[in-house]
């Protein structure tokens, strides 16, 4: 899996200084070893004594953002960090960059949840524990809600699909596992459909787009995947080196809304790194998830990141997810956390 990391940074150094020049490319160079380092640093450096503090940070992290999320949902944005007051955004001004993040958090809640409940049911041990854990998912899946984020809800769908299918292959699924997963679903979406109905319009949009004036989409993510084409076809091998700044009029009272990326992880690849960086990137997605489960049945944190991987890829094809550093640099924080962790998976 190094070689994999290291042939993307490789790839996407040279293509940058092909199409975009030198100090554009070691820039681009530095900016993904700082990537590595990341990653390299937790996965290779910790250790047994600082492997369970670590642990505890990351899931306090979590905590503190699905509590401030929660906070915003009731009017407590304290640190002004909201812009959209129907859009759950945490700490940070997108909701998007919220949503990115909570993914991740999601699932490692889930995959921590799930252990304890099967406890519970095998051994009726944990019933405290599991409750507040139990708790804690849904009011994450709450917040991944009200971030009005549609891409990172199908992601969260589409993640949890695979979270159940490889336990159905893998584990010994009962019945009773899936009364809290209905829970889980049913109580935060009754309660955003209560209070939160911008949400729910967004995804009927989904289905049912809305139309301008001689019958065209007006969502203006098709024309920037057409933009997106167009500029990668200029440069197949290497890319273009940088996406068109678009000018999108939103509405006839609102002012033109600035569009520098193509609202898709593959594309925006392919225009700045063209097929050489999407090959790259591939190659270490596909590196990371033959690395997870080769090691799904001894760390007990796999089968999570492969669920949270997953959504994150989903959610890529809608958003360019991998270009915004707090979300990215967290999935890196965390892949490198559970390659080095090799508590026993309880089954």
């Amino acid at each position: 899996m190094h070689i994999a990391f290291l042939l993307y940074i490789l790839a996407y150094g040279v293509t940058k200084m092909v199409n975009s020049g030198l100090y554009q490319g070691l820039d681009k160079l530095f900016s993904c070893f700082t990537d590595y380092f990341v990653f390299i640093w937790l996965a290779v450096f910790i250790n047994d004594s600082n492997k369970q503090k670590l642990r505890i940070a990351l899931f306090f992290s979590g905590i503190l953002a699905v509590g401030y999320g929660l906070m915003q949902a009731i009017g407590l944005d304290l640190f002004h960090r909201q812009v959209n007051p129907l859009r759950l955004s945490g700490f940070h001004k997108n909701a998007y960059t919220y949503g990115g993040q909570l993914i991740i958090f999601f699932f490692l809640f889930l995959g921590v949840w799930y252990q304890t409940w099967k406890k519970l049911f095998r051994e009726r041990k944990d019933i405290l524990r599991s409750i507040i854990y139990f708790c804690g998912l849904i009011a994450t899946f709450f917040c991944i809600l009200n971030t009005s984020e549609r891409a990172v809800i199908f992601g969260v769908i589409i993640g949890l699909f695979v979270f159940f299918l490889i336990n159905v292959l893998i584990y010994k699924f009962k019945l009773e596992d899936i009364s809290p997963f209905v829970v889980l679903f049913c109580f935060p979406l009754i309660v955003t459909s209560i209070f939160n109905k911008t949400v729910i319009k967004r995804i009927k949009r989904v289905f049912f787009p809305k139309k301008g004036k001689r019958g065209k989409k007006l969502n203006p993510r098709f024309r920037l995947w057409d933009i997106a084409i167009i500029s990668w076809k200029k440069n197949l091998l290497f890319g273009s080196g940088e996406y068109p700044i678009v000018y999108n009029k939103v509405s006839e009272h609102m002012h033109v809304q600035v569009l520098t990326h193509a609202h898709s992880l593959y594309l925006q690849i392919l225009v700045i790194h063209g097929l050489i960086g999407i090959l790259a990137f591939i190659n270490l997605m596909g590196a990371i998830f033959v690395k997870l489960f080769q090691s799904i049945k001894s760390n007990q944190f796999s089968l999570s990141l492969i669920a949270a991987l997953v959504a994150f890829l989903v959610e890529g094809i809608f958003e360019y997810n991998w270009g915004d550093s707090e979300v990215r640099l967290l999935l890196l924080y965390v892949l490198g956390f559970v390659f080095a962790n090799n508590t026993k998976y309880d089954n």
